[in-house]
C-alpha cells in the first residue's frame, strides 16, 4: 500500500466528507490577506495536505498558491 493510498483510506475513516469538502472549499478561497507570508505559507501547506484531491500536481500547487 502506498503513502497515498494509506491517506486516502485514513481520511475517507476519520475525516467526514462535509469537513474534508469545507477546508477544500477554504483551499480554494485561500487568499493572503492580512497573514504574514509565513502564515498564509502554513494554512496553504496544512489545506494543501487535507485536501490533496484538489492539487495533486507541483503546477497545480503553484498555481493555487499564486
Amino acid at each position: 500500500m502506498t503513502w497515498t493510498e494509506f491517506r486516502e483510506l485514513f481520511y475517507d475513516q476519520y475525516i467526514p466528507m462535509e469537513v474534508r469538502l469545507r477546508l477544500r472549499d477554504e483551499f480554494l478561497t485561500l487568499r493572503q490577506g492580512n497573514q504574514t507570508l509565513m502564515q498564509y505559507i502554513e494554512r496553504f501547506r496544512h489545506l494543501l495536505q487535507l485536501s490533496m484531491d484538489v492539487a495533486r500536481t507541483e503546477h497545480l500547487q503553484i498555481y493555487y498558491f499564486s
